[in-house]
């Protein structure tokens, strides 16, 4: 039973991450660089670039690029970090803030048309299971 559950854990995750793509795209915005915009909205104004990057997942390099796709579009602004002028602070224009809302809003829409059928309890219980996974990571990353 264990084994299914990591399974389709890792099939859910891929399956949410096809929808996301298509909803960016109605938006004109690719699903890998949406990350870093949805990002930015959460951490807040003047995220350095390597916080962003832990937030996503993705090694820095990776980051340097969608973040140069979304300045080309107008989306973000790089600023060197008022506290660290070595490193950047990364910010959302109007037209950025355009994006990531109408993304929010197609996204909060869809979650509730998916999970319509799902009682509170069930994602209650569900999201026990992540923080159990998040836990056991965190003891992972702790230990020499």
């Amino acid at each position: 039973m264990l084994r299914d559950l990591t399974r389709n854990l890792l099939l859910a995750g891929r399956q949410w991450r096809k929808i996301g793509r298509q909803v960016a795209a109605r938006h004109g915005v690719s699903e890998a660089a949406s990350a870093p915009l949805l990002w930015i909205e959460r951490l807040g104004e003047n995220v350095r670039q390597n916080a962003l990057a832990d937030a996503i997942g993705i090694e820095g390099a990776s980051l340097v690029r969608l973040l140069d796709e979304l300045q080309t579009h107008g989306f973000i602004t790089r600023v060197p970090d008022p506290a660290d002028r070595r490193a950047n602070a990364v910010n959302l224009t109007d037209a950025g803030w355009t994006v990531v809302h109408e993304v929010n809003d197609a996204l909060n829409e869809l979650r509730l048309e998916v999970f319509a059928g799902v009682s509170r309890k069930d994602i209650e219980a569900t999201l026990r299971v992540f923080d159990a996974i998040d836990d056991a990571a965190g003891a992972v990353d702790e230990t020499p």
